[in-house]
């Protein structure tokens, strides 16, 4: 099972979008299991906007079995999910995983003994224990960014904390790959600084500026069940044919 953490360590680069139409895209390829380990829950509540009684804190937690709390999305795609509001999994980081260094490595052998051929993280914009541990237990840590100054700076911090990760917590943890998401072709400032990202030494991914991205969130659809033709989801594939 390949296993796959969207993380990078700054908020609204579009970690949950990609993760999003990242996972429809791999379902294709293999079971895919979409684990919400941000605890503001948006992953959830985009993809998964019923109601549901549990939450990947209960599993950490051991008061719920694994397969009780996963959630069917689409054929192929499940989700494990966190409550967007009310969820335990700050709480549970907080005061539960000091002490647990193999959670995250446990919950992922439980994870491929259910037969997933992919599981793919959503993180929160930290470098708390909680996304550290996450990233430790990972095959590939995958970094988010926008074509701007601030987040050219967010790969340097990245760089660094990954080493901090497998230095402090061990693991095997590779990052080859890049995301650039929400270029707009027209600013030569955007173009500017993801030109900057593609000089980085990773295999880099650009997803174009498209207001359908959000459009598509807010129905709770994927990019390709609402704009099946929209500019964005030939790279979403590209990025899915890559890391799969």
């Amino acid at each position: 099972m390949k296993t796959i953490a969207v993380w990078v360590a700054k908020g609204g680069t579009g970690k949950s979008s990609t993760t999003g139409n990242l996972v429809y895209e791999l379902r294709k390829r293999g079971r895919v299991l979409a684990i919400d380990a941000d605890p503001q829950g948006n992953l959830s509540s985009w993809i998964h906007p019923k109601q549901f009684e549990h939450e990947l804190s209960d599993v950490l937690a051991g008061s719920v079995q694994l397969a009780e709390v996963i959630l069917p999305v689409r054929e192929g795609l499940d989700l494990l999910p966190t409550f967007a509001i009310g969820g335990g999994l700050k709480e549970w980081a907080e005061t539960k995983l000091y002490g647990k260094p193999q959670a995250f490595a446990r919950l992922i052998r439980d994870v491929s003994a259910l037969g997933y051929e992919y599981a793919v993280f959503d993180m929160s914009p930290g470098a708390s224990l909680l996304e550290r541990s996450i990233v430790a237990a990972v095959d590939e840590a995958l970094p988010i960014l926008r074509p701007e100054i601030f987040s050219v700076d967010g790969l340097e911090v990245f760089v660094e904390t990954l080493n901090e990760i497998r230095n402090d917590l061990g693991g095997r943890v590779a990052s080859s790959r890049l995301v650039v998401n929400g270029l707009n072709r027209s600013m030569p400032v955007h173009l500017s600084y993801a030109d900057s990202l593609s000089g980085k030494g990773r295999e880099v991914f650009i997803i174009p500026q498209s207001a359908r991205i959000t459009n598509a969130q807010t129905d709770h659809l994927f990019l390709a069940e609402y704009a099946p033709a929209d500019k964005p989801l030939n790279e979403y594939a590209r990025l899915a044919e890559a890391v799969g």
